[in-house]
């Protein structure tokens, strides 16, 4: 399973988590795999979006001021929060 969340939104005890989380989803679903894994991408804002807009355009404009996470800053977001749908 792979997933990608927005560099720097997220701390590293809230990655281990989601990791350890879906990894118990993963074999509830599918029973015990002997080659399995998580995989967690944090992608920079400037490169990808929802609904034609960057996540860092959204973050710039929502806040006021520019948007360039930094993974010792704090979260930007929320902890592993869903991503929007269409």
């Amino acid at each position: 399973m792979e997933a990608g969340i927005t560099l720097g939104t997220n701390s590293a005890e809230e990655k281990a988590a989601f990791i350890a989380r879906a990894g118990e989803l993963l074999s509830d679903l599918l029973g015990s795999l002997s080659r399995g894994g998580v995989a967690l991408h944090e992608l920079h804002p400037e490169s990808y979006g929802y609904h034609g807009v960057t996540q860092f355009s959204y973050y710039r404009r929502s806040t006021g001021v520019p948007a360039v996470p930094a993974a010792a800053s704090g979260s930007l977001r929320g902890p592993l929060s869903p991503c929007p749908t269409r």
